[in-house]
């Protein structure tokens, strides 16, 4: 890279701040316990809720869950790429020697040690649309529009809408002990690693040093 543009692409980026790295990583230590309690308290209170009679109040408690974890998830993708911007910065090319561990990887793929299990549980930033559009596909065929539509009085549509909602409270549930395992394995990774990260091997004129 020509001297001029190497300036200036690290006045645009910033000197590495491991301070805001420390700060990230010690909030989400703070944050294992609530994982933990956010998925047994939703595991419980939904076990049972599968009556007609609770209903609407299952689906309130669903809809405010879903946008916390929603919240939760995209706080979270942010504080992944701070860290990983901040690894990159001081180490340009990670070389097999380096013996990180893979975890520079593991915050590239989002996957965090996880390796794809129970992936298809895991719920993305989008499962609140899905879940109402898979719940307003089954309330239309229930109360169908038009000149002549009647209501169904198939109970299987009702029972349906409570299979919907004790699934995506499992889902939930599963969910937030992603989020609790992904985050304590990135602490771990980072613990492990933090001679090398701090103070990497590499030593040249693409580096920060």
């Amino acid at each position: 890279m020509a001297p001029k543009l190497q300036t200036r692409v690290k006045e645009i980026i910033g000197a590495p701040n491991d301070d805001e790295v420390q700060v990230i990583l010690n909030q989400w230590a703070d944050n294992l316990t609530r994982y933990k309690s956010k998925a047994k308290e939703i595991a419980d209170a939904c076990a049972d809720n599968t009556t007609d009679s609770k209903a609407t109040e299952t689906q309130a408690f669903i809809d405010e869950n879903l946008e916390e974890y929603r919240a939760e998830l995209f706080k979270l993708s942010q504080d992944v790429c701070t860290i990983k911007q901040s690894i990159q910065i001081r180490i340009p090319e990670i070389k097999e020697e380096d013996n990180l561990n893979g975890f520079e990887s593991q915050l590239t793929s989002g996957s965090a040690g996880d390796k794809g299990q129970d992936k298809a549980a895991i719920l993305p930033l989008a499962g609140k649309r899905e879940y109402h559009g898979a719940r307003a596909a089954i309330e239309e065929k229930m109360n169908p529009v038009g000149k002549d539509a009647e209501p169904s009085k198939a109970p299987s549509y009702q029972r349906q809408l409570n299979q919907l909602d004790m699934d995506i409270a499992t889902r939930m549930s599963l969910s937030w002990s992603a989020l609790h395992r992904a985050t304590l394995n990135i602490l771990v990774a980072y613990s492990n690693n933090q001679k090398k990260l701090v103070a990497p091997r590499i030593v040249s004129d693409r580096s920060w040093s």
